[in-house]
């Protein structure tokens, strides 16, 4: 499938649109071949568009949108942050008890500083959606 535009290419009702994600090896899902279909009606004697359509019969489709599952590399990096946060409220932990470091009123608790710290440092977010995604991945 020739696009006659870049429209064509880059948008999800077009059948360009899914011979480009499949030259780039991306995911489609079946609601993109509905949409895709429900735009071009002739979509159906297409023979990349019946091979997926095939695919999503077979339950082969990836079918969910969102956020996909965390990669072994960034599980790495999660596990990295957990320690360097642990690290980090020990710290302020230590700073607190000797006396060097007071802690003022309405200010966060030494796991919250800790993981504000280490967000930066590691790019991660801020710190309570830090502390939140280590919870929900299961490696605090």
């Amino acid at each position: 499938m020739i696009a006659t535009n870049p429209y064509q290419l880059f948008t999800p009702t077009h059948l360009a649109w899914l011979y480009r994600r499949h030259d780039r090896k991306l995911d489609v899902t079946a609601a993109d071949l509905d949409s895709i279909q429900l735009h071009d009606v002739n979509a159906t004697a297409d023979p990349l568009f019946t091979r997926y359509r095939r695919l999503q019969v077979a339950g082969r489709l990836y079918r969910r949108r969102g956020r996909k599952p965390l990669t072994m590399a960034g599980r790495l990096r999660l596990w990295a942050a957990r320690f360097a946060i642990d690290d980090a409220r020990e710290k302020i932990h230590a700073d607190r008890r000797s006396g060097r470091r007071v802690r003022a009123y309405g200010e966060d608790s030494p796991i919250h500083e800790a993981a504000d710290m280490v967000a930066l440092e590691f790019r991660l977010g801020c710190g309570r959606s830090l502390l939140n995604r280590l919870s929900r991945e299961g490696i605090r």
